[in-house]
Parts: structure tokens; sequence; C-alpha cells
């Protein structure tokens, strides 16, 4: 069985991220990873993760256990990367790009 970990992250895009995001500019992420229930945060996790979607010198913040029942409301646009975290085993949204989306949808 399986949880998904969320951690606010900062990272540098590299070129394969263009051009959506400008390669050397800092952007603030959120960091979705598969972990076994119950096991405890895995920071090196969120830095493979992160580098797995183009994000490296990546700076983890904090982060917790992801409740899906969350999910709902407000949150409900993060289903899909929660549900690409429990299949793939990471996901990666730009916080800035979660903002904007969060606000047009409104």
């Amino acid at each position: 069985m399986y949880e998904v970990h969320a951690f606010f992250a900062e990272g540098e895009a590299t070129k394969a991220m263009e051009p959506e995001y400008e390669a050397g500019e800092r952007y603030v992420l959120i960091v979705f990873c598969r972990r076994p229930r119950y096991s405890v945060h895995d920071f090196k996790l969120v830095e493979e993760v992160a580098g797995r979607f183009g994000w490296e010198d990546v700076q983890v913040s904090h982060g917790g256990v992801l409740q899906p029942e969350f999910l709902n409301g407000d949150l409900c646009d993060l289903q899909d990367s929660f549900i690409e975290a429990l299949h793939k085993g990471g996901a990666v949204v730009s916080l800035n790009d979660w903002l904007m989306r969060a606000l047009y949808v409104r």
C-alpha cells in the first residue's frame, strides 16, 4: 500500500523545460513522491523525482503526507498529480502554474 508525500521545493529549470520555463531560472515547485505507507520523508527522492521532470539544484523546503480526501474542492486540480505520483512514482507542479490555474478556474 502506498501514500503520496508532497513537498514544497525550489528548483532550477533545465533546457529540457523550455519554452515553458526559462532555463537557469528558479521556480517554486510542488513535488509528489510515492512512498510506502507510514514511511519517513525521503528528501533525496524528492530531488530525484524533480530531476526526472527537468529540474536541477533542487532545494526542499517542507512537506507532508497528502491526504486524498483533501483533493476535493479547492485542491481538486492536484488530483491528476496525485494519481500520476501513485502510478508513476512521482509528479511535479510549478507552484506558479498551479496558482494561476486556481485563480482562473473560479
